[in-house]
């Protein structure tokens, strides 16, 4: 028996109305990507002062100040992000941090180039992450700038591990400091010059101090000095009993050291000597 086509037309209407009534199927919520513990952030170097990121994070305040042990900062919100770099540095390190869920820390010293930082992450809960600083043996000294995002429920331990290469008490080459004062080196009497402490003496060569001092003289300062790391600066002149040879030495790298006299009260006329050492890749002047 058929259907009258009216009957008909109402019942496909009726269920076609009732199929899109039907509850869409549910679908599994997506989980959440998980959080990393610890993520690097690119770093690199902007005319020699590290920078975060790309040149937004340049801040004098990353200026190294000679710290040859590693020294952390930690970030632990977005405020304090932008104080220390900005609106600029905040959105720069905002693409790479979620400062709800991840803090920033940051690493730096001034050591050997082949100085490395490395990390462990414990296996036990709660989770800690160790940093080890481990000790190049290249004699060039470096900045060194690491920036981490570590996730909050994770405790980094401090301080930063240092650990040598095996072998490294074998290997290491000591470096020279930035400037010695050599005391007990006599100078001829044409070594002293008008405005001597303006012009020093530079010398940079066992022959150049025999040349310059005399051969006594020019052999005992060879002995004190290594000429293929250093130069000798010999600051001879006349002046008041009183005056002082000062210096103050820039910690960029290389160092720059800056020489100054303040001279003295007192009219006696006086002999004054004063010998340095400098490293070979120091930069000096006088004022």
């Amino acid at each position: 028996m058929s259907l009258p086509t009216s009957r008909l037309v109402t019942y496909f209407a009726a269920l076609c109305l009732a199929s899109t009534s039907l509850p869409a199927k549910a679908t599994a919520a997506q989980p959440a990507a998980e959080v990393p513990v610890v993520v690097g952030l690119p770093v690199k170097f902007d005319r020699g002062i590290p920078t975060v990121s790309g040149n937004v994070l340049t801040d004098d305040k990353y200026l190294f100040g000679g710290e040859r042990s590693p020294r952390s900062s930690v970030l632990q919100t977005a405020e304090e992000a932008e104080k220390l770099y900005g609106k600029d540095g905040l959105a720069e390190l905002q693409k790479r941090v979620d400062f709800a869920k991840q803090s920033v820390r940051i690493f730096k010293w001034i050591g050997s180039g082949g100085d490395q930082l490395t990390y462990e992450v414990s296996k036990t809960k709660p989770l800690e992450i160790t940093f080890t600083r481990e000790l190049g043996t290249r004699k060039d000294i470096r900045w060194h700038l690491h920036v981490y995002a570590i996730r909050k429920d994770v405790t980094t331990v401090s301080p930063v591990r240092t650990v040598a290469f095996p072998g490294f008490p074998d290997l290491v080459q000591e470096v020279e400091p930035a400037i010695a004062e050599l005391k007990g080196v006599k100078v001829p009497p044409s070594a002293f010059k008008p405005q001597g402490f303006r012009k020093p003496i530079e010398i940079k060569s066992a022959e150049a101090a025999a040349e310059q001092l005399g051969k006594e003289a020019g052999a005992k300062l060879a002995k004190q000095v290594d000429f293929d790391e250093q130069v000798v600066l010999v600051f001879a002149w006349r002046g008041s009993g009183q005056d002082k040879l000062e210096y103050v030495v820039k910690e960029t790298l290389p160092e720059q050291i800056t020489f100054t006299r303040r001279p003295g009260r007192t009219r006696d006329l006086r002999p004054h000597v004063q010998v340095y050492a400098l490293r070979s890749n120091v930069e000096w002047s006088t004022r």
